[in-house]
């Protein structure tokens, strides 16, 4: 809660927490390499009111009613509307924006669906969800019989599920894109196969060469960030238009890079003020911006 350039990484376990891992009305985390071990009731990973969370290699196991959370090597829940091993499904008035799911693979389930986007309203909400867009699912890949066909539904005109991109998504070694092989009156989305409502706007399916963004990027992450010396540190670098990779230069000793997801991290060991460029690029052109970090002394 209310936490700043906070890192949980492994290899570690949680085991038996109310709760698993919570992260609310904070930004810039990382969890990284860590094991959830069946949580008494809640979820495995449970984030909200958040920004720039990156979120690798978590692991979680539940035995019990409500073990929800990120869950690829088995899934099991007979309700619908609760389905799905990735599950954007915003209440509450919340607008879930800027998602990206990069380089996962599921393999065979129990029960449910692949993916779920519903932008929800249920007994347990107080108001149908805003929204959900500028999504980016790259290099997904499901291997099995037992998914249920995914479902992607807005809840009205004004709360629609919007921008979202598949690019390289494979389903039992078949890609799914717009221009493949298919019966001409076939929609791709029959290919997953997958409803998309008629309050789903702009929805794409590329296969793994097809430039995904039509625009070149925008940096939409913080301006500035703080870090102590010898404190752990990250930062998510943002940006609109999908970008495939990310850079930032002058970082402060201690600090570095992951190209691929714009995250920097580490243990700053320099105090002191540092400017550095962070950009992102797509197949379009590349933008940068400054970032000031500030690094205060232990």
């Amino acid at each position: 809660m209310n936490a700043e350039n906070a890192r949980l990484t492994g290899r570690g376990v949680i085991s038996g927490s109310d709760g698993g891992i919570k992260v609310a009305f904070s930004r810039n985390i990382e969890i990284d390499g860590v094991l959830v071990l069946d949580p008494r009731s809640g979820y495995a990973c449970a984030i909200g009111q958040s920004r720039q969370v990156t979120v690798r290699a978590l692991h979680a196991y539940s035995s019990g009613r409500w073990g929800d959370g990120i869950d690829v090597l088995q899934h099991r829940e007979p309700q619908i509307p609760y389905q799905g091993c990735f599950a954007l499904n915003p209440g509450d008035n919340n607008l879930m924006r800027g998602v990206r799911i990069q380089d996962v693979r599921v393999e065979d389930f129990t029960w449910g669906q692949l993916i779920n986007m519903r932008v929800m309203a249920n007994r347990y909400t107080t108001a149908p969800g805003r929204g959900v867009e500028d999504v980016y699912v790259r290099d997904l890949t499901y291997e099995g019989t037992r998914a249920s066909t995914a479902i992607l539904t807005g809840y009205d005109a004004q709360r629609p599920v919007k921008n979202v991109t598949f690019q390289y998504l494979t389903v039992n070694g078949t890609v799914v894109h717009d221009a493949m092989r298919k019966p001409g009156w076939f929609l791709t989305t029959d290919m997953v196969p997958m409803f998309a409502g008629e309050h789903v706007h702009d929805l794409r399916f590329l296969d793994e060469s097809t430039a995904a963004a039509t625009t070149a990027p925008a940096i939409t992450g913080a301006g500035e960030a703080t870090a102590v010396g010898g404190h752990a540190f990250c930062h998510l670098i943002t940006a609109s238009a999908l970008p495939t990779s990310f850079d930032a230069e002058g970082l402060p000793k201690g600090l570095a890079v992951d190209r691929a997801t714009g995250l920097i991290s580490g243990t700053p060991e320099m105090p002191g003020d540092h400017t550095v460029t962070v950009s992102a690029t797509n197949a379009v052109g590349t933008a940068t911006e400054p970032l000031e970090l500030t690094v205060h002394s232990p």
